[in-house]
């Protein structure tokens, strides 16, 4: 017989409740204008050199690629939802970078809940996502998949 900590089973209660709230199909779309206190945390948290290659040829600062590729599958529900379903973990992503874009330019994101799925006893979403200047140029898209929460479902012995 397989004990689960208190704690672990209620992570996955949570975690398999909001889960069962998804809808594939769902969309989202949010505008976001990174700061300069965006890009600090960013640099501080993976190190890169700043702004290094990130200078656009007349001198404004660009945002690096990497705040660009990653986060809207995580408006579905990861951010907001229960606490013990926020820390999803990302699994895979492809993605492509079209363009720089300018410390200070604003990106609207729009992004797809393609598929949902457990394996393994893990939570996974499937996101299709594409990022748009303000003049509506393509600037970044990607396809990720995250798991919602990191607490995994006992499996049945």
């Amino acid at each position: 017989m397989t004990v689960v900590p208190a704690a672990t089973a209620e992570a996955v209660r949570l975690i398999e409740a909001h889960f069962a709230a998804l809808e594939v199909g769902a969309r989202v779309a949010l505008e976001r204008t990174y700061t300069e206190a965006d890009v600090a945390e960013y640099v501080e948290r993976t190190g890169i050199e700043y702004p290094g290659q990130h200078v656009a040829d007349d001198g404004a600062h660009l945002l690096p690629p990497g705040m660009l590729l990653v986060g809207p599958a995580r408006t579905f529900g990861i951010l907001e939802g229960p606490p013990l379903a926020r820390g999803g973990l990302f699994t895979a992503a492809t993605r492509r970078y079209r363009r720089p874009v300018r410390l200070g330019e604003s990106v609207r994101y729009e992004a797809a809940l393609t598929d949902k799925f457990e394996r393994g006893g893990y939570f996974y979403i499937l996101v299709a996502w594409h990022a748009f200047d303000a003049e509506g140029h393509e600037v970044g898209s990607g396809v990720e998949e995250h798991t919602v929460g990191s607490a995994r479902k006992p499996r049945a012995s």
